[in-house]
């Protein structure tokens, strides 16, 4: 039975901007990327994916409404004179509380999943004031996200399988990611 938006938990409906997805099939083979928190083990006795799978996702290439992918969203920054990391918090509406967003992770999927897509909701940048607008050395709008051009997925029931080997950087490496974007 195809996936439900009315049966997804409220606080996933509240991360998209009017409460509103599209369910889209995202297809074997296809990139994705996000920025997280848990630092990947570079032990090759250890699982290939230390840290939890989380469902929250954006996509690499260029996918439907979103025409820039992670390089495009990553040459936004770099022309904005911003550290990737501060960029994405605000594209992608991440709260401090949520996630330090330290490492970039990427990888592909090794089978099709259904997902949800559809834009970012505004979300505050921090719930203690001492952070509403500067964290990091970085000073943040009060509000992060509802950018018209900022798209997430929600990958329901995401396993580790589903998933190839991940890559992974420093988010505020912008050298190695340049290299690993080929810019």
């Amino acid at each position: 039975m195809p996936l439900q938006w009315n049966q997804q938990p409220d606080h996933v409906k509240q991360a998209f901007l009017d409460q509103r997805a599209d369910l889209v099939i995202l297809p074997k083979g296809m990139k994705l990327w996000k920025l997280t928190g848990y630092k990947p083990s570079r032990n090759p006795n250890i699982h290939r994916f230390t840290p939890p799978i989380t469902p929250w996702w954006s996509n690499y290439d260029p996918f439907m409404n979103d025409q820039k992918g992670v390089k495009g969203v990553f040459k936004d920054a770099i022309a904005k004179s911003q550290i990737f990391l501060a960029y994405v918090r605000d594209r992608s509406a991440v709260t401090i509380e949520w996630n330090s967003l330290t490492y970039y992770m990427e990888t592909k999927l090794l089978n099709d999943k259904e997902a949800f897509w559809g834009r970012y909701a505004p979300q505050p940048v921090s719930k203690n004031p001492i952070y509403q607008t500067l964290y990091d050395g970085v000073y943040y709008p009060e509000a992060l996200g509802g950018w018209p051009d900022a798209f997430q997925l929600y990958i329901p029931n995401l396993q580790t399988a589903d998933l190839a080997t991940p890559e992974w950087f420093s988010s505020t490496d912008n050298k190695a990611l340049k290299a690993q974007f080929g810019i």
